[in-house]
């Protein structure tokens, strides 16, 4: 998409906020085609390998996964593996 606008418009250099859209361009991207496929298979449960290929921390992003799964509607249940021992 990048590439595209700027051979439209003559610009070859790629500015340093281009790239900062593009990169959450594809992420945004990325997050939400996983949780719909998640949300739509006959097991709706995100894993911490399915957290990962969204490029997001299983732990550290976990939050902000379940506001999103909140916000839109996702049935989907969040594993979480405890890395602590009882």
């Amino acid at each position: 998409m990048l590439l595209y606008s700027q051979e439209e418009n003559g610009d070859c250099v790629s500015s340093e906020e281009d790239l900062f859209i593009l990169f959450f361009l594809e992420q945004n991207n990325r997050i939400f085609q996983t949780l719909s496929e998640v949300a739509g298979s006959p097991d709706p449960t995100l894993t911490q390998e399915s957290v990962r290929a969204m490029g997001l921390d299983p732990h550290g992003d976990r939050l902000f996964l379940l506001h999103l799964l909140e916000i839109y509607g996702y049935d989907t249940l969040l594993v979480s593996e405890q890395l602590c021992c009882s």
